[in-house]
C-alpha cells in the first residue's frame, strides 16, 4: 500500500458488506479507511492491521423471472456468504431458481355472473399431482398452467355437464390427472341460480348473492316491523276480561 498522509484519508468508516476484499471479491465487514484517490482499504487508518484494498461489493445483475406478473424472486445465491461462488461461476441473479406458486380463491364479480362465465387458472408440476388454483397463469418450465372458461349462470344441468366436460379435456389435452379430485368434483361452484330472478342483487366477500343492491339495503328487509293494528288485538279482549270480573 502506497503512503496517504493523514489529510489524505477519512479514517474510521465502517463497512457491512457493501465492501469486498479486491483479491477474493469476498464481502468485508469491518472498519475501514478510505483515500482521496478512491480506494478503500481495511482497518481504521494507515498501519492498523494489513490494511488491504478493498472494492465495492459486486451488484448482481437482476434478470425477471417470468412469474405471474414478472414478479423477480429474491436469490440466495447472491446473499454475501454466496457471492464469490455465485460471480465466480457466472451465476445469473434469478435464472434457474424456483419458487412455488402463490394459492389464490377466485370470487366471480357481478360482470362475471352478468357474462355467465369468468377464467380460472391451476398449476402443478410435472411431477406430482399437487395441483393450485393461481391469479393468473403460473409461467415456470417445471410446472404445467392451464385455464378454464369456468360458467356459472344458466340451466343447471347444462353448466355442471359443461364444466365437467371440460376439466375432463383439460386433463386429456395435457396428459394430466386429477385436476377434477383438486375441485373435489364440484363443477357447480360459484353456480348461482338466484341471479336468474334478482333484479338487484349483490355479491357477499364469500362468493354468495344476496338481495339488494348493497347490503345494507338487504339488512333494511330484515328489521322487524311492529303491526299496531296486531298489537291492539291482542290487548283488547284483556282489557275487555278484566271489566267483566274475569271468568
Amino acid at each position: 500500500m502506497i503512503y496517504y498522509p493523514k489529510s489524505h484519508i477519512t479514517p474510521n468508516l465502517l463497512s457491512n458488506g457493501t465492501l469486498a476484499y479486491k483479491a477474493s471479491q469476498t464481502p468485508y465487514n469491518g472498519y475501514y479507511f478510505a483515500a482521496v484517490d478512491g480506494k478503500n482499504f481495511t482497518g481504521r487508518f494507515p498501519g492498523d492491521g494489513d490494511n488491504l484494498e478493498l472494492i465495492p461489493t459486486l451488484q448482481p445483475k437482476y434478470k425477471s423471472v417470468e412469474y405471474l406478473e414478472g414478479h423477480t424472486p429474491e436469490d440466495a445465491r447472491f446473499y454475501p456468504a454466496n457471492l464469490t461462488y455465485s460471480t465466480s461461476n457466472n451465476v445469473e441473479y434469478g435464472v434457474g431458481i424456483t419458487i412455488p406458486p402463490i394459492p389464490f380463491y377466485p370470487i366471480p364479480t357481478e360482470a362475471d355472473y352478468k357474462l355467465e362465465e369468468f377464467t380460472r387458472y391451476f398449476t402443478k408440476k410435472f411431477n406430482n399431482e399437487i395441483y393450485y388454483e393461481t391469479s393468473g397463469l403460473y409461467k415456470n418450465p417445471l410446472y404445467i398452467s392451464l385455464s378454464v372458461t369456468w360458467t356459472i349462470k344458466g340451466d343447471k344441468t347444462k353448466v355442471y355437464n359443461l364444466n365437467k366436460n371440460l376439466v375432463k379435456l383439460k386433463e386429456q389435452q395435457l396428459s394430466i390427472s386429477g385436476l377434477g379430485a383438486f375441485i373435489n368434483f364440484n363443477y357447480l361452484k360459484f353456480y348461482q341460480d338466484k341471479v336468474n330472478q334478482l333484479n338487484d342483487f349483490h355479491i357477499m366477500p364469500d362468493g354468495s348473492i344476496m338481495e339488494g343492491k348493497t347490503h345494507e339495503e338487504y339488512l333494511k328487509t330484515l328489521t322487524p316491523v311492529i303491526n299496531t293494528q296486531t298489537s291492539a288485538s291482542i290487548s283488547s279482549p284483556v282489557s275487555n276480561n278484566i271489566n267483566r270480573g274475569g271468568y
